[in-house]
């Protein structure tokens, strides 16, 4: 049975603050309380949500369903069961109701093709489960994932499979698991020639018929025996048909030259209520409301490209993933009826933003033949290309058109359609037939315990190398000694005097003859202080760290001088080639009057600097083309546009995204350079980057207390048989993902690689795909996945090496020998690249297909569910865990800052010295 999706559209003229109120105060997002338990007790609805849209000269209620079984038994079950809640929300939006059932199917919305349907297109992410069927294997993989566990680590994978095929059987409750399911396929059933083919008739039967109006009135002019019938019929049907579509072609590509882009900054209230609701479990929900655009021509190229998604849907995309997007629970367009607004619904799983770079890297053609259509999207050209290939143009117009959700249910918030998929393959290895050959057997064995268990040229750069900061060229591995200084300023004056002042200390291009360097960041707080509209920087940068630390899974023992949050205004980095060189620039500086707190870097001592747990640190960094004398051709793999790190610069995808700003009057001196996108506008993050700053105190003791205990664990002595301190460095290694030395586990998966330079040449989808030398679940695994998730695709770094972080940490030392990592790294945005990677890859429960598992190297497992305090080790003979991982790492205090470009420091200390400025800024 495949879910089904129910939209019902109930227009109201009511006060719209008053029925938002009420979705958010008595349904809630996620839902609250008795809804959720209707709801979970019904076990027929996937996902429900009610959303307030307004509209000119009606708003809109908009019920979303998805749903298994009949939609009438849903909406008199839940008219029932929820009537008074429903009948307080029609009342706030002045509907008049009477019987609820009764208003509910009397507004349900059909959606088709169709031109006398209501424009719209749905997808289901996972067709073939019922939420009962989706509970059920979760449960039973859970089941299964502790049977494993207590097995025999020296019995075969034939063995293992078939004693908890056993134990399954004698497990009358579970029996059902034995009974065999649709899976679902793994590509589509036809090529793209056999696609369109078979779309012909459809296309011309449901879309496109109007265009057969003008060919068939020249067949009945001819019929009549007209002045043209000399023509002769076939011809001049062919002459007006071909002169119709010429006509409509040149006009469409006329009005998509001409089309107005927004590239306006979202409404920050507005984007602050989208985001507080996201991010709450494994999956999130999103709206977007956007204007089509006038005329009936964008009526048909809409319908067009809905046309072209379903078909390929159908014929060409395995069964529940838009190309190679298999994150998407549910999704629909609608039209609403008698508007031109296109509204679109989604339930899928992981961040906005991994959503949305999916999309842009993988099926942006999509995503432009529908929403190109629309008022101020980005240019696109054919209907189905450019568009939203420019990312972070069309991530910022998505942000505008983003609506809150206030009220959303899922029937398993903590379940990803990745982790649907792999129960459900693991329940087809269960119910599989048993009777095989040895050798058959045990591949089978591996193959149910395996359940368990060069990017594209940019585009090229003019980059001034003499204009970015110095710590754009990599962490000063020759400045030995160095210190933070963590600032904070009276007032704007004293923002203003210091920055002036210390200018012509701060360092920029890249000199590897200096014995001194100085860096300085500003944070969203500081820039306020020096007189700075920060509106037009990303959301991110504006809430800083402490703001976004549930996205981030921290929690903070105390925050850089108090268990109470003491934000800084700004950071300067110093170095030096040894003591008296950075104690001369500390002098220089002359911090002391805004002094909040110092810390000190330990001085790097050789050639590789050692973090406090030991290992080798700074391995794997991206390389900046055009900004790095390192030569690319030995680690493509890692060569990345300047644009991921620098601002103003193009990226991987060839664009330029929007930088912060300033209006032109602001900048007399013309000290800025001039906007791309608007003349009005001076450039203010121009050759500067975004700095994230985090204090990590890590445990030492309490690590090597751990490995010695896990050594001993039978699991690993049976998987490592060897003795206790090699075990020791083997559990070490598998948490990293690398020895101690830098060596990576892929080409040295039983012991260290000679202490050289460490080897990170490798891939992990070709060498390792099952994670047998390094784990999914590895720190730096994590960290890089590198090619892991598509080894085959044409470009497997692509999407990977949009997520790439520069780091430029150092090692600190505490007082009372507290030790850890001073983490440090640059990105041009923050959400993109260092918060995906925290929250997506580190801190995801369901990395990779992994089953409540957590980085334990940089996530607080103190601060989740305790259940996530394991990793898996995928061996040979089968899985095991390692259990009882502790908080190694604790974030003491963090930041993002601001880190300007040479020419944006100058302009933000000339305005120290211009008095009219400094006043008014005050």
């Amino acid at each position: 049975m495949d879910p089904k999706q129910i939209n019902i559209v109930v227009p109201f003229t009511g006060d719209l603050v008053a029925v938002e109120r009420e979705l958010d105060q008595s349904w809630g997002n996620v839902a609250k309380e008795p809804i959720k338990k209707v709801l979970d007790e019904l076990a027929v609805v996937h996902f429900m949500g009610i959303h307030a849209l307004a509209g000119k000269p009606k708003h809109h209620l908009v019920f979303e369903l998805t749903l298994d079984g009949s939609a009438d038994y849903v909406i008199a079950h839940l008219s029932k069961a929820l009537g008074v809640q429903l009948a307080a929300l029609f009342n706030a939006a002045g509907v008049a109701f009477g019987d609820i059932e009764q208003l509910l199917r009397r507004h349900i919305v059909p959606v088709g093709l169709g031109w006398t349907d209501t424009c719209g297109l749905g997808f289901i992410g996972t067709p073939g489960f019922t939420v009962r069927r989706i509970l059920a294997e979760d449960a039973l993989c859970k089941w299964l994932g502790e049977q494993l566990l207590a097995l025999p680590q020296d019995a075969s994978a034939a063995d293992k499979l078939k004693i908890v095929r056993d134990r399954l059987w004698r497990e009358q409750s579970l029996k059902w698991a034995f009974e065999e399911d649709p899976m679902l396929g793994d590509k589509g059933s036809m090529s793209d020639m056999e696609a369109v083919r078979a779309s012909i008739l459809p296309a011309l039967r449901d879309v496109l018929w109007p265009l057969l109006i003008a060919p068939a009135a020249a067949f009945g002019v001819g019929l009549l025996g007209g002045p043209f019938s000399a023509v002769g019929l076939s011809s001049l049907a062919g002459l007006a048909e071909g002169g119709l579509l010429a006509a409509l072609y040149q006009r469409f590509r006329d009005l998509e030259q001409t089309d107005a882009e927004d590239t306006e900054l979202p409404d920050q209230q507005a984007l602050e209520m989208c985001t507080e609701r996201e991010d709450q479990t494994a999956q999130n929900h999103l709206i977007v409301l956007s204007d089509l655009k006038p005329g009936a021509l964008r009526r048909l190229t809409l319908r067009i490209a809905f046309f072209v998604i379903r078909q390929a849907a159908i014929h060409v995309f395995a069964p529940g993933k838009l190309a190679d997007i298999g994150t998407i629970h549910s999704a629909r367009w609608v039209v609403l009826p008698g508007t031109s607004q296109l509204a679109f619904f989604s339930n899928y799983g992981g961040s906005w933003d991994s959503y949305l770079e999916d999309f842009i890297i993988k099926a942006h053609e999509g995503l432009t033949g529908v929403w190109s259509n629309t008022k101020g999207y980005p240019k696109a050209k054919n209907l189905f290309y450019e568009g939203a290939t420019n990312g972070a143009q069309f991530k910022t117009w998505a942000r505008r058109q983003q609506q809150p959700t206030r009220f959303w249910y899922s029937a398993y918030p903590q379940l990803t359609t990745g982790r649907i998929r792999t129960n459900a393959a693991i329940r087809e290895a269960i119910a599989e037939p048993q009777q095989l050959q040895p050798a058959a057997a045990e591949r089978a064995g591996e193959s149910f315990l395996a359940l368990f268990g060069a990017p594209r040229p940019a585009a090229a750069s003019t980059l001034d190398t003499e204009l970015l900061p110095a710590l754009v060229f990599g962490g000063l591995p020759r400045s030995k000694h160095g210190k933070a200084l963590l600032l904070r300023f009276r007032d704007g004056e004293q923002a203003r005097s210091f920055t002036a002042r210390v200018q012509r200390h701060v360092s920029f291009g890249e000199h590897a003859s200096r014995t001194r360097v100085c860096a300085l960041a500003f944070s969203a707080r500081g820039l306020t202080k020096l007189g700075l509209d920060v509106s037009s920087f990303p959301i991110a940068f504006r809430q800083d760290s402490v703001g976004r630390a549930t996205k981030l899974g921290d929690r903070y023992i105390e925050q850089w001088g108090g268990k109470q949050h003491a934000p800084v205004d700004a950071i300067a980095l110093l170095y030096g080639a040894d003591a008296s060189e950075l104690a001369e620039l500390e002098a220089d500086i002359a911090a002391g009057e805004h002094l909040h707190k110092t810390i000190e870097f330990q001085p790097n001592i050789g050639a590789q600097m050692r973090e406090p747990f030991g290992f080798v640190d700074g391995v794997s960094q991206p390389i900046l083309r055009d900004a790095s004398k390192i030569d690319p051709l030995r680690r493509l793999d890692h060569l990345i546009a300047p644009g991921e790190i620098v601002l103003g610069h193009p990226d991987d995808s060839s664009f330029t995204p929007r930088t912060p700003h300033v209006p032109r009057q602001d900048d007399p001196q013309d000290l800025l350079p001039k906007s791309r996108h608007d003349e009005n506008l001076r450039d203010l993050g121009s050759d500067g980057s975004f700095l994230v700053v985090r204090q990590l105190r890590q445990k030492v003791a309490e690590f090597e207390d751990y490995l010695r205990t896990a050594a001993e664990d039978p699991q690993v002595q049976a998987a490592h048989p060897s003795d206790t301190a090699t075990r020791r460095e083997w559990v070490a290694a598998k948490l990293m993902g690398r020895w101690r030395n830098g060596t990576s586990l892929v080409r040295n998966p039983s012991t260290p690689g000679p202490d050289v330079a460490p080897d990170n040449d490798f891939r992990y989808g070709i060498e390792d795909p099952d994670g047998v030398a390094c784990p999914f679940g590895a720190h730096i695994r994590r960290a890089n996945p590198r090619d892991s998730f598509d080894p085959k695709a044409p470009e497997p770094l692509k999407i990977t090496n949009r997520h790439r972080i520069l780091r430029v940490g150092r090692v600190y030392r505490g007082p009372a020998d507290e030790q850890g990592m001073m983490f440090m790294c640059l990105n041009a945005d923050i959400e993109r690249q260092f918060e995906f990677i925290q929250q997506t890859w580190l801190g995801s429960p369901s990395f990779h297909g992994l089953n409540n598992e957590v980085d334990a190297m940089a996530i607080s497992v103190d601060n989740v569910d305790r259940k996530h305090n394991v990793m898996t080790i995928p061996t040979p003979r089968g899985p095991i865990q390692l259990r009882g991982l502790s908080e190694f790492v604790q974030v003491i205090g963090s930041g993002y800052f601001f880190m300007p470009g040479r020419r944006c420091l100058e302009f933000l200390a000339s305005r120290a010295q211009t008095p009219a400025q400094a006043v008014a800024a005050e």
